[in-house]
């Protein structure tokens, strides 16, 4: 590139929406606050979105992008002026996303990350640029094994840049193509199965009843005088009303997972190719990621206890060097999201035969009884019931409930943990977390530290708890097993630092 470019005008949107997604809870909260001079409200938010609008246009004007033959470099700032250099050869990610309305004008936002990358921000976003650069890119850091650069056609390579990557496909011409038969493998998850992913979440439950508690503090006293006269309403109408009304709430949450899950994982598709998984997925942001094979820390297999009735599970993988999930603020992110119980085997071997995946068949743990494993939920859950009762009858209630959630949930976790070392190289372990059982495939070199833990009762018995922690993201995935016997202990510790099989 002759010289540095600024993005596509359309810049300015992405950031003006971006900034409006900042504030939004607070213009929610504001909404709230100010029923009482709405006028004031509605001013204040017209000069808030005219001043995130200047902030955006000056960001466009301050950011511009060069790609050389040996490097990409981004620029931004007015004041506190920032160049950021990243030789191809550092790349350790490249993401794009594609919402509904740049998808008319072939544009893109390209995220890049390298090993120094934090757990939110990539190390550079080209933001609304020509969908094409992401091919270019894409070459020069396939061609720059350990910083050796294969150079394209510098002409070529200047005509593309100068024209925006319009004219891409002179260089195509003369650059390697991928060919159908590079792709190994291709799994696309059905509309069907998307709906039934969305439809058998139990975390929208979960994240509405945080947000409903959350918008509680703020919700001016008239409306919450309102809607507690209503409940009382309703409860006074009987059992059956209220039974009715409870599966309304459930069926509107799950309408929302829908919905949500839509967006998210529409038209989701992975495929093999090479020593890379690409994963495509979304409906008004097309989001798609390329992960070598490299950077899998392992493999987790999840399934809720709703999805186990449907004998349905989800493949993730823990990823390290900023690899993950944006849209779930994860450094996981999901390899099937949905599949049948009896396909997985299967598909899974296909897409990564490296792996030799095999779930153990039979395998047995020497652990403590389940009392150990419920004790706390029960002695506290019983005291709080018996506390909220003096207050109240539903608090009472619902304290009850949510201690029987928490022993049911223990007494799984006893029923569940296990582990089973597969081969000097790899073990194999599972437990369960709020109803999700998870299983968990990790290759030994991968596991960073091993903590055995105990207290002065648990000694006495020889109990003790483990925790295996693994690279995820820029940061550590722990797997905990509890109240395993000393002697099970002791096997995965000679496993870790040995790698004897047992």
């Amino acid at each position: 590139m002759s010289e540095m470019r600024r993005f596509h005008p359309l810049a300015i949107v992405i950031y003006f929406i971006n900034y409006l997604r900042t504030w939004f809870f607070l213009i929610a909260i504001s909404f709230f606050y100010f029923q009482k001079n709405i006028g004031l409200f509605w001013l204040g938010l017209f000069a808030l979105m005219v001043l995130l609008l200047g902030i955006a246009a000056l960001k466009y004007l301050t950011s511009k992008y060069e790609i050389s033959e040996a490097q990409l470099i981004f620029s931004a700032g007015l004041f506190n002026k920032t160049n950021t250099t990243i030789p191809y050869d550092r790349i350790q990610t490249l993401k794009t996303n594609q919402w509904v309305y740049l998808r008319p004008f072939h544009l893109v936002d390209i995220l890049i990350e390298t090993a120094s990358s934090g757990p939110v921000e990539p190390e550079i976003t080209l933001t609304a640029v020509p969908e094409k650069l992401v091919e270019l890119i894409e070459r020069y850091r396939v061609s720059a094994p350990n910083g050796n650069l294969l150079q394209p056609e510098k002409q070529l390579t200047n005509q593309i840049v100068d024209q925006q990557a319009a004219q891409l496909g002179d260089l195509e011409a003369n650059q390697p193509k991928l060919t159908k038969s590079e792709v190994t493998h291709r799994f696309q998850v059905s509309l069907a199965q998307i709906l039934l992913f969305g439809g058998t979440d139990l975390h929208v439950f979960i994240a509405g009843m945080a947000v409903l508690g959350t918008l509680g503090q703020y919700i001016p006293k008239t409306w919450e005088n309102f809607a507690d006269q209503q409940m009382r309403v309703i409860f006074e109408l009987g059992w059956l009303v209220v039974t009715v009304f409870g599966v309304f709430v459930i069926l509107l949450l799950a309408v929302i997972s829908i919905g949500r899950t839509l967006i998210q994982y529409f038209h989701f598709t992975v495929q093999r190719v090479g020593k890379q998984l690409t994963i495509e997925k979304g409906l008004l942001n097309r989001h798609i990621q390329k992960v070598p094979l490299d950077k899998i820390q392992g493999i987790v297999i999840s399934q809720q206890l709703l999805r186990h009735v449907f004998k349905l599970s989800s493949v993730q993988l823990i990823l390290a060097g900023g690899q993950g999930d944006e849209d779930a603020n994860s450094s996981q992110i999901y390899l099937l999201p949905i599949i049948k119980d009896q396909e997985l085997d299967s598909t899974l071997t296909k897409i990564l035969p490296e792996w030799n995946y095999k779930i153990p068949t039979s395998r047995t743990l020497k652990q403590a009884s389940p009392w150990y494993f419920m004790r706390w939920s029960l002695v506290f859950g019983a005291a709080l019931t018996v506390i909220a009762a003096f207050f109240n009858g539903y608090a009472a209630l619902g304290v009850g409930i949510l201690a029987a959630f928490f022993v049911f949930t223990s007494y799984l976790d006893y029923r569940s943990q296990a582990y089973v070392i597969q081969s000097p190289s790899r073990i194999w372990l599972q437990n369960v977390v709020f109803l999700t059982k998870r299983q968990f495939f990790i290759e030994r070199p991968k596991i960073q530290a091993l903590t055995a833990s105990t207290t002065i009762n648990l000694q006495k018995k020889h109990i003790s708890h483990i925790k295996l922690k693994v690279k995820e993201g820029i940061g550590d995935l722990t797997v905990k097993l509890r109240y395993l016997d000393e002697s099970e202990i002791e096997k995965v510790r000679d496993y870790y630092l040995q790698g004897r099989e047992f």
